[in-house]
């Protein structure tokens, strides 16, 4: 990922992955990730997520859960029907991370507080999608 294209966001998905394979059997999963912008306004960004990112997209996340999504901004273009040229941006995810209440984590995930006040997050291997 290049050092002056980063982004981060956290929000809830506005409607469960869309996941794919290319010809070749590459995963890719698309969703939306609605943000609030703090004047009372969502803003929804478009994501998109490849390979184990976008299993584990698929396997843990549905339509409304919370999500930190972190990868790099990307236009797509492509020619309209009318013949157009269209774009938009969306973001290229390099990794997702679980937020939101305990209760929505998935059961094979566990938090444990650690005395120094870290955080591990721990997942049953068998669940990781590498």
């Amino acid at each position: 990922m290049n050092a002056n294209n980063v982004i981060a966001i956290t929000g809830r998905l506005t409607h469960n992955p869309d996941y794919r394979q290319t010809d070749n059997g590459t995963a890719i999963c698309r969703f939306s990730v609605a943000v609030d912008s703090g004047k009372d306004s969502v803003i929804f960004i478009d994501c998109k997520a490849w390979r184990g990112t976008a299993d584990f997209v698929e396997r843990y996340f549905t339509k409304g859960k919370w999500i930190t999504v972190c990868g790099s901004l990307e236009k797509e273009e492509w020619d309209g029907k009318d013949g157009t040229r269209k774009s938009r941006f969306i973001i290229n995810v390099e990794t997702v991370a679980f937020c939101g209440a305990r209760e929505e984590l998935p059961q094979t995930v566990n938090i444990v507080r650690n005395e120094d006040g870290t955080i591990d997050i721990e997942v049953d291997e068998e669940d990781l999608p590498f």
